[in-house]
């Protein structure tokens, strides 16, 4: 894990003690003086400071004189990066762009935004880093971090933050290929949305296109001479990794984690078998199993979601382990991102015209999960992301794209993969700079009926791509061909489902009493301030529920999250200060899932057709 920040005093030098002092209360790992860098300018107003776990903090700075200084966060080609303007940088990799002069800040973030730069604003000092919390302190000189009730509402709402609003007060977020600027007349920033990809010409070349740009991103992996691991689904993307990793010729272990009937597991060993690949399944992760029972840790979960992911994640999602020892040789991957191959969110819908229908999926994605906020936390919440409401009205299915790709893909998947880099560089190839590019250059028509990453997956390996998955077939291929030799080799392709559809029978931070008794009591013995974003009432309410359902143990996920934020304030200074609580309970029954009863499944699918058929027909 690297941090960087960048300082801008409007009337006097910069404390290097002060900021020195904020970074030793807020870094998730023990020693940051061990691998540091500073710089400042003649006139002291002007400053860059850098922290590293990795031991190679040097690697990361691209041009050190006494004129500037560039650093890049992330991974990519540095000398690409040291060579050109900030502006115009394009390089494979995923990176953001950080560069103090006598007289101005530049940052620069590319065009996945999942490496992301944050900007902290006060009347005498601007702060630019790759950490919120604690460019905020650093911003605001020390002392308690002040939070942005607003941004903790969108944390209770959906994990995640859903605009450029971040959970500290006066911090926010740059946006994928945002430009900002610090001088001594203010701070400018550049619409990101003028930076988006110009479309291609045609759809021709496009598969190729973009199965060059993730072998080539491979290719920029310093692989350790052993196999390097992937984490394998039965879904798409960590498909389509496998595909790239095998075709690129890295040896590579499968992992999936779940009980040996999820639909995940035995699609992933299909997927694996298929390739030659060595596959392990492990149980899920967070939890110890043993024949009498289960043990599990709520309470640390949630702080090192705090410390790790300031607080800006949901602690169902696992963000790392506080102060890790970073491993360079570690390579682990997955399929985050490939959801930009798919269009999605827009894929969901990709069929639905009607603005009404639109409309109510974008409120699903951002104010569902929002049912325990105070009415007036409802209401400065639903300000906030109006904005995107008023994109819908203007772009319709292009804007709940450019909403995944900025939210979902920038901050979600941003936070989480700064969080995971204190044990590894996390890298993340259909995040990459060029892959984005190029994805996102292919029009939103061509990649919403999954028709791209398909053709990836068959550039990259022929035939992966017509084994079946796990819960859902290709958008393309839903409708039962009417030619019989054809019709059979359909009916093999049928997705395997479970008893909780493609998901895992048994999920410990779901169906857990004992989880949700632990999450409960930490909620509703929270700081005052938490009462500020939700209603007593309305939580209680949930908490009572004789049957609280998989989707409302995540919102209780949520909000404990943002409660351990504020109890601790952020657990500033006290970030090595845990001490496990751990949790035993028994091992639930085995679920048998349905997966073999093709006509039960069947049946499920043919349902939930003609339901959205219907909607459709009425335009709800």
């Amino acid at each position: 894990m690297h941090t960087f920040v960048a300082v801008f005093n409007r009337s006097s030098p910069i404390d290097a003690v002060e900021v020195e002092r904020e970074a030793s209360r807020v870094l998730p790992f023990r020693d940051p003086q061990q691998d540091k860098v500073a710089w400042v300018s003649d006139d002291g107003r002007f400053a860059l400071f850098g922290w590293s776990n990795e031991g190679s903090l040097a690697a990361k700075v691209l041009v050190n004189n006494v004129d500037r200084i560039r650093c890049m966060t992330g991974y990519a080609d540095s000398r690409k990066l040291a060579a050109v303007e900030i502006a115009g940088a394009s390089s494979p990799g995923v990176w953001a762009l950080l560069e103090v002069a006598s007289g101005q800040i530049t940052a620069r973030a590319s065009a996945s935004g999942c490496e992301v730069l944050y900007v902290a604003e006060q009347a005498d000092r601007v702060v630019v880093g790759n950490r919120a919390l604690l460019a905020h302190l650093i911003a605001v000189g020390g002392g308690r971090p002040v939070p942005d009730l607003v941004g903790l509402s969108a944390i209770v709402t959906t994990g995640y933050a859903t605009t450029s609003r971040t959970v500290f007060e006066n911090v926010r977020a740059l946006a994928p290929n945002e430009l900002v600027r610090v001088t001594p007349r203010g701070v400018e920033r550049s619409d990101p949305i003028t930076l988006l990809p110009q479309p291609a010409d045609d759809y021709a070349s496009a598969g190729e296109s973009v199965a060059e740009a993730l072998l080539a991103s491979v290719a920029l992996e310093d692989h350790q001479e052993g196999p390097v691991t992937l984490g394998l689904t039965g879904g798409r993307d960590s498909r389509l990794m496998a595909a790239i990793l095998h075709r690129a010729g890295v040896p590579l272990i499968a992992r999936t984690s779940g009980a040996p009937e999820d639909p995940d597991v035995v699609v992933a060993t299909e997927v694996a078998a298929y390739l030659g690949l060595d596959h392990h399944r492990s149980p899920q992760r967070g939890a110890v199993r043993d024949d009498s029972g289960i043990t599990v840790d709520v309470g640390q979960r949630l702080h090192a979601a705090v410390v790790l992911g300031d607080g800006m994640l949901g602690a169902y999602d696992s963000v790392g382990v506080i102060d890790d020892r970073f491993r360079p040789d570690l390579a682990a991957f997955g399929g985050t991102g490939g959801e930009i191959l798919r269009g999605y969110y827009a894929a969901d819908i990709a069929d639905v015209a009607i603005s009404e229908v639109q409309r109510r999926y974008l409120r699903k994605r951002v104010l569902s999960g929002g049912k325990c906020l105070t009415k007036d936390a409802a209401s400065a919440y639903e300000l906030d992301v109006s904005p995107w409401f008023d994109l819908l009205e203007q772009h319709g299915l292009q804007a709940l794209e450019w909403f995944y790709v900025n939210q979902r893909t920038g901050r979600w998947a941003g936070t989480a993969r700064s969080a995971a880099s204190i044990g590894s560089l996390a890298r993340r190839p259909f995040l990459d700079h060029v892959v984005v590019e190029r994805a996102r250059s292919v029009p939103l028509s061509d990649r919403v009926n999954e028709r791209l990453i398909y053709d990836v997956m068959n550039t990259l390996a022929p035939g992966l791509a017509d084994l079946r998955f796990a819960g859902k077939r290709w958008k393309f291929d839903e409708r039962q061909p009417e030619d019989p030799d054809t019709r059979a080799r359909w009916h093999d392709r049928a997705p395997l489902v479970g008893s909780k559809g493609d998901r895992a029978a048994f999920n410990w931070r779901v169906d857990l009493p004992e989880v949700r008794m632990e999450l409960a009591e930490r909620v509703l013995d929270g700081d005052e301030r938490l009462w500020n974003i939700l209603s007593r009432k309305a939580v209680s309410s949930l908490v009572d529920k004789e049957n609280v359902s998989r989707a409302e143990m995540v919102q209780l996920w949520n909000m404990a999250t943002v409660s351990q934020a504020l109890a601790t304030d952020f657990a500033v200074g006290t970030q090595f200060d845990r001490v496990p609580t751990p949790i035993r309970a028994a091992l639930p029954a085995a679920v048998p899932a349905d997966a073999r009863d093709p006509w039960r499944a069947r049946a499920r699918r043919m349902v939930r057709k003609v339901g959205a058929r219907a909607l459709k027909r009425l335009g709800r």
